[in-house]
């Protein structure tokens, strides 16, 4: 936890001077903006008022991860699924199409330069994207059985295995080669 309230806190350090070094010249182009300015100085005015826009968004979210450590909850702030220093998952989509399943594919760190997919497992039954799903007859048969909460997503690790939850279905993975232990359709 201590390690993880540091690395918001650094974060939280950088968008600040980011923001603050974007502060002088948005309030010269708001000045200007009153007085009418041409098509030029209108594209760097919003794209000022963008970044800081998205600068402010990303500060928020690191206040409220700061908040969640700080209160001992940080089981709701997303973070790097990692089982050690030589290695990350990545979720993602098997395909483009509105049904596009999950795949987890387990990266590893080589010479702290290079990365490469160690393996990948589809996870089946279990949308990327359920919301954009729901006109699907896969979406029909996976939930015929309940109404999940869409939102809830869980990632863990106990035991070498990799434990998700999603959608309705739970997952043991074997963290070193991908293989399915175990799998629970709720």
């Amino acid at each position: 936890m201590a390690r993880l309230f540091e690395l918001y806190k650094n974060e939280y350090l950088i968008i600040s001077k980011k923001i603050d070094s974007l502060d002088v010249p948005y309030r010269q182009m708001l000045a200007e903006k009153e007085k009418g300015f041409n098509h030029e100085n209108y594209d760097k005015y919003y794209k000022i008022e963008r970044m800081l826009s998205n600068l402010k968004s990303r500060i928020d979210e690191v206040k409220r991860n700061l908040k969640y450590i700080q209160q001992g909850s940080a089981s709701s702030i997303r973070t790097l699924l990692q089982p050690d220093s030589t290695s990350f998952f990545v979720v993602h989509r098997n395909t483009t199409d509105k049904d596009a399943r999950i795949l987890l594919s387990k990266i590893t760190i080589k010479n702290k330069k290079s990365l490469t997919t160690s393996w990948t497992t589809q996870l089946d039954n279990v949308f990327f994207d359920p919301s954009a799903a729901k006109e699907t007859d896969a979406f029909k048969t996976v939930f015929s059985k309940g109404d999940p909460e869409f939102d809830f997503q869980f990632f863990d690790f106990v035991d070498n295995k990799l434990i998700v939850i999603y959608m309705l279905h739970a997952f043991a993975l074997d963290i070193n080669t991908g293989k399915k232990l175990w799998t629970f359709a709720f």
